[in-house]
């Protein structure tokens, strides 16, 4: 591997932080559908 492993961890703090990203966009979709 070239990058030694970073990139891989990279990967995963991307996976993660678009997860948490994804969530707070569910629940902000969620308040909006909620009032109607």
């Amino acid at each position: 591997e070239i990058t030694g492993g970073d990139s891989l961890e990279s990967n995963i703090m991307l996976v993660y932080n678009n997860a948490s990203l994804g969530a707070k966009i569910a629940v902000e979709l969620s308040k909006i559908y909620e009032i109607e």
